[in-house]
């Protein structure tokens, strides 16, 4: 301003107003004609256009609430697109081409087919690599494809993938050769492992995750010339599908298979009763001359092999005469309990009367039950007293010991242990247990079981129950039995999403796509030449004022600008993710721990050689400790939510709630809670449980144990600050303009 004659008083004030007033986009009214003038005035008006553009396109315009635009799901749609096609090499491809639909076969005409060999086929690691790229579409079975999507693709690439399904999702099903002798069989397992949950199971250990999309994790897209263009509508077809079994159950109920073997001493008990598909009676006819060693031996064997459960009737047939006091001598009842079928049949004159025989638990001081079950004569035939169903009429357990067990790591030493498990307090630690306990305790209720002492061992029988629910592995279910998934699980590293710490000097040029910036160019110059064509009009030519008028015209533009709708960049739901960002890792120390960094899952695999790296001191945290360390962005902590969200909800504000991140390492589940294994107990304890279910207290016992996830009100939007790492490219355009006056200025100084 000095070497455009400005007066001494209004240099240094007017350098200030002028500087302030174009960053507020404001307007100046200074005209100059210098060369280092004009550049060091250019270069401000430029640096505040492209931060107001910035903020205007990438923020205003609230660009991360868009939806994709994605194609639709038909193959029709892909065949006319200029995408390039390639698949993995699989048997099944062929029959999908030719013999699918109208839809695959016009595919294959137009796309497939006039494929060279050569390209027709890729492995799945390049297909997706190239997938990711944005130049193929790749056909595979998801299943195999989603581990490398979730390994290779970021989360905006994630939430940007497209499927088109050549064949349409069905159920597969289960062949047999037709007619042959196992159908039936087959159907009959497939059934039950419907019913039981086993066949949902095995789809969740072998089918893949689909990578999640959050909608919070797309960051700024560029705006594309093409983006006037109508959005296409995505149809999302689904096709329900039921399965109708009703017939399945039908043929099962209808097989009845009979066996008769003599008695003797060397017949294989086991190999003779086992069932596992179906009920089978047993009737054993004592009224034959057979030693009572013999009777003793069946019986013996038959407990051994817990063939007094659901699956196995038995009815005892004694001679005329006989006292059922002296066949239940020869009984073997240390697995008998609540659900066994054994009747006894005694010959008295022309009639049989018939005794039900149960034991609720041997080993829990329980004696033999004998109660007269009804008559049978020739002529009347079967008369049944006994008429109410056999839990309701054995539901007296006649004071036995239950012994039920449980995992507590907090207790105070001078507090008793069933006041503990009772205790609702601020600080959810054992809510596990306490929740466990508070089940049991509606059972006991329920059928008027009385506490007892609470002791440790489920595989070698030292109690009946567990209250603790434990999550459902393979090898526990070898020594144990699931009564019922009753408790709502999971376990996540949780961490503060902060705005970005890296700088990015593409940050000035991401508003707009390339082909946006070269039409802006393009106008500029004709613009330029407009004006300087008006001007030499008006004898007034000046190419260099023409420039910078322009230039003032296009930065003046008041801009609002907000960083409201900023969304955080959170990681996506991944442990791949969680270990890629080099985020320090601790976790609180619980009992469970061991059992969820063993899972098989390939990502919790993949993440245990990476747990294994980190030093033993410095994996584990206490709560308070952990929590705190939450606060600061780069460290993530391990806990169940139930106990860190109250904890959370104290410490932190409403704006680092919202900025909360979670990354399961457990991911929902439903724990269950245990039995021993052929215990005596099972049945009763699951007839509770699945009572307590359908009534509604199980829910209020969760609402109860639960914490409340601390609140985000996502309609109270928090503004964060500018920071330093997102100013620099501009800051850096400011100080080149800067520096390229000054070196202006001074030669101008030197020659002139």
């Amino acid at each position: 301003m000095n070497r455009e004659g400005i007066g001494k008083r209004e240099k240094y004030s007017g350098a200030v107003v002028l500087s302030v007033g174009i960053i507020s986009q404001q307007g100046a009214n200074l005209t100059t004609r210098r060369v280092a003038s004009r550049i060091a005035l250019f270069q401000i008006t430029i640096h505040s256009w492209i931060m107001y553009n910035y903020y205007s396109a990438s923020i205003v315009s609230a660009r991360l609430s868009e939806p994709l635009d994605m194609m639709e799901d038909s193959v029709t749609v892909l065949a006319d697109s200029k995408l390039k096609i390639a698949a993995e090499a699989v048997p099944y491809l062929n029959y999908f081409l030719y013999k699918l639909n109208w839809e695959s076969d016009y595919f294959r005409k137009k796309r497939w087919d006039p494929l060279p060999e050569s390209k027709r086929y890729l492995p799945i690691e390049e297909g997706i690599k190239q997938v990711s790229q944005g130049i193929l579409a790749y056909h595979t079975d998801p299943n195999t494809a989603y581990p490398y999507v979730e390994r290779m693709f970021d989360s905006n690439k994630i939430c940007e993938l497209t499927e088109i399904h050549l064949f349409k999702q069905s159920v597969m099903g289960m062949y047999a050769s037709h007619n042959g002798q196992f159908i039936e069989i087959a159907k009959i397992g497939l059934t039950k492992m419907f019913n039981t949950g086993l066949r949902d199971r095995q789809i969740k250990q072998w089918s893949s995750r689909k990578p999640q999309c959050q909608p919070d994790t797309l960051s700024t897209r560029s705006i594309t010339i093409y983006e006037t263009a109508p959005a296409l509508i995505l149809l999302a077809l689904g096709i329900p599908l039921a399965d109708d079994i009703e017939i399945i159950k039908v043929l099962n109920d209808a097989g009845i298979l009979v066996s008769i073997k003599r008695l003797d001493s060397n017949i294989d008990v086991s190999r003779f009763l086992e069932t596992t598909y179906w009920k089978l009676g047993v009737f054993m006819d004592l009224r034959c001359p057979f030693a009572d060693s013999d009777a003793a031996n069946i019986f013996y064997e038959a407990s051994a092999h817990y063939m007094f459960d659901h699956l196995h009737n038995w009815l005892i047939l004694e001679e005329n005469g006989r006292n059922v006091t002296e066949t239940m001598q020869s009984l073997n009842d240390s697995t008998f309990s609540i659900i066994t079928d054994f009747v006894i049949s005694i010959s008295k004159d022309d009639e049989c009367i018939l005794y039900d025989v149960y034991n609720h638990c041997k080993h829990c001081g329980g004696s033999l039950n004998v109660v007269e079950l009804g008559t049978w004569t020739r002529i009347n035939g079967l008369n049944v007293d006994l008429l109410e169903d056999k839990f309701t009429r054995r539901w007296n357990y006649n004071k036995l010991k239950v012994k039920a067990a449980g995992i507590v790591t907090a207790r105070p030493k001078d507090q008793d242990l069933l006041e503990y498990l009772q205790q609702q307090d601020t600080a959810l630690v054992d809510n596990w247990s306490k929740f466990g306990y508070s089940m049991l305790i509606e059972i006991a209720a329920m059928f008027n079981l009385t506490n007892g002492p609470l002791m440790a061992g489920l595989k070698q029988r030292d109690f009946d129950v567990g209250y603790f629910p434990s999550i459902l592995t393979n090898d526990r279910l070898n020594y144990a039995n699931v009564a019922l998934q009753v408790w709502p699980a999971r376990t996540c590293f949780m961490f503060r999403t902060v705005p970005s710490l890296i700088t990015d000097m593409n940050l000035i040029f991401r508003p707009f796509e390339t082909t946006v910036w070269y039409m802006v160019c393009l106008l500029s110059i004709v613009i330029i030449s407009t004006l300087w064509l008006i001007w030499k009009v008006h004898k007034q030519s000046d190419y260099g004022e023409s420039t910078l008028i322009l230039i003032a015209a296009l930065c003046q533009q008041a801009m609002v600008s907000s960083r409201l709708n900023v969304p955080l960049n959170k990681m996506n739901d991944s442990l791949y993710s969680l270990v890629k960002s080099k985020i320090k890792l601790v976790a609180h120390k619980e009992v469970f721990f061991n059992v969820l960094i063993n899972s098989p899952a390939p990502d919790v695999q993949y993440f245990r050689r990476h747990w294994e790296a980190i030093p033993e001191e410095k994996r584990f945290e206490d709560l308070d400790e952990g929590v705190r360390r939450i606060l600061k962005p780069g460290f993530a902590y391990l806990a169940d939510p139930i106990v860190i969200y109250p904890l959370i909800e104290r410490i932190f504000t409403k704006q680092m709630i919202c900025q909360l991140t979670e990354v399961h390492l457990l991911r929902p589940s439903s724990l269950g809670m245990w039995t021993a294994r052929h215990g005596q107990f099972h049945e009763i304890t699951k007839i509770g449980l699945i009572r307590i279910t359908t009534s509604g207290i199980r829910h209020r016992q969760v609402k109860r144990w639960y914490s409340r996830k601390p609140y985000c009100d996502m309609d109270k939007h928090y503004v964060s600050s500018v920071t330093i790492r997102e100013t620099i490219p501009f800051i850096l355009l400011l100080l080149v303009g800067i520096l390229l006056s000054i070196i202006i200025c001074l030669i101008e100084n030197m020659v002139f």
